[in-house]
């Protein structure tokens, strides 16, 4: 229902846009509708009709002179942030006078030559193109030496500006060189670091594999990430790993015995009359039937499991106050779990699910240390997808 409104209201603007003439939307301000509205109207056409050449005229002089004013006025202002909209609207002008291009020279049904001022917007771009490098260039410039004070804000502002020039020049000045030092003065350098505040001994590695969390993979253009200390001199976040439980369950073996029965074809016998007498078919031959029987196995079934669980917080901290970003749980486990089955009786009453399960053997329970590894395998893309979501400052 939302899907047929929808194709209704667009086709009532449509309606609406083709049935507005050219004229009504000029005369209400709409220069840039009214002259592609004419130019749709008009391209193709053997006969050109007189309205409609007199309105693209005159929406053209209409758009052409506000933006020549807008200019003028952006310029007397001399503001240097002002170039790039200066710069913007030459542009505009100039896709307008390209796309009336193709129907140039243009002559109504009436045989008269519409007339079409162009504006040279080669001088005006070039000239704001200098000015709007040089403006963004200064202001970068300056953000810079705030940025050598250590203002990473500085410097991710001064990137900013720097960056945009290359909309109007690929190689200015030392742009490149102050990119590169902005972009080095704007990065955030972040620990990430575990503590184990449970009251249980981890095994010797663990904290080792905890770290090994393959943080280069986070790293954006403002944050690199590191998880040794010695890395930098100073780092701007913390991100402390925190497990507060950790725990291991007892060795588990249940043990389930249980019957499966099966009725099966066994030999055939011969079908009698109700005296006993062996009944034949047409050709002679005695009439058979198969016999059946309920076959049955026993099954011993074994389920060994064991469980390692780690929980705790992830603290996020701003490192220059001390102060506590966000903190989130984390939870994570390493299960270790077998089935072993053994029979006894006929095979061919297991049903197929149970004979799958059959042959397997119990296995060695692996140690508390060698789960607890496995459960840190399991913590770490945890960590990682927290640190790769996170709102840094």
């Amino acid at each position: 229902m939302k899907k047929l409104h929808l194709v209704c209201l667009l086709f009532l603007v449509v309606v609406a846009y083709s049935c507005t003439s050219s004229k009504k939307l000029y005369e209400s301000g709409n220069y840039d509708t009214a002259i592609a509205q004419s130019i749709d109207r008009l391209a193709g056409k053997k006969k050109k009709k007189a309205k409609e050449v007199e309105a693209l005229e005159i929406a053209f002089e209409k758009a052409t002179n506000q933006d020549m004013s807008d200019i003028n006025r952006l310029k007397a202002e001399n503001k240097g942030e002002n170039w790039e909209r200066i710069y913007s609207i030459a542009n505009g002008i100039e896709r307008r006078q390209k796309s009336i291009e193709p129907l140039l020279p243009l002559i109504d049904e009436n045989g008269k030559k519409a007339s079409f001022q162009f504006v040279k917007t080669f001088a005006i771009k070039q000239e704001a193109q200098n000015n709007v490098a040089n403006y963004l260039y200064t202001v970068g410039k300056d953000l810079l030496t705030t940025a050598r004070r250590g203002n990473k804000k500085a410097a991710r502002e001064a990137y900013a500006n720097l960056n945009k020039i290359k909309q109007y020049f690929e190689n200015y000045k030392d742009c490149n060189q102050l990119m590169a030092e902005a972009q080095q003065l704007g990065l955030a350098h972040v620990l990430f670091k575990m503590e184990n505040h449970a009251p249980t001994i981890l095994p010797r590695n663990f904290e080792d594999e905890i770290l090994r969390i393959e943080l280069k993979n986070l790293d954006e253009k403002w944050y690199v990430f590191h998880a040794n200390a010695k890395d930098v001199k100073q780092f701007d976040y913390e991100v402390v790993m925190r497990f507060e439980n950790i725990d291991v369950s007892p060795e588990r073996i249940t043990e389930k015995i249980f019957t499966e029965e099966k009725q099966i074809e066994d030999g055939e016998e011969v079908v009698r009359d109700k005296d006993g007498n062996a009944l034949k078919d047409s050709t002679g031959n005695l009439i058979k039937i198969p016999t059946k029987k309920i076959i049955s196995v026993e099954v011993t079934e074994i389920y060994q499991s064991k469980v390692a669980v780690l929980g705790g917080t992830l603290f996020f901290y701003e490192t220059s106050n001390n102060r506590l970003m966000d903190k989130q749980s984390i939870v994570a486990e390493a299960i270790f779990e077998n089935y072993a089955s053994t029979f006894r009786g006929d095979k061919r009453a297991l049903s197929s699910e149970t004979s799958r399960r059959i042959g397997n053997r119990p296995l060695p329970f692996p140690s508390d240390e060698v789960l607890l590894l496995d459960a840190a395998n399991v913590v770490k893309p945890i960590i990682r997808e927290k640190l790769a979501n996170t709102v840094w400052n």
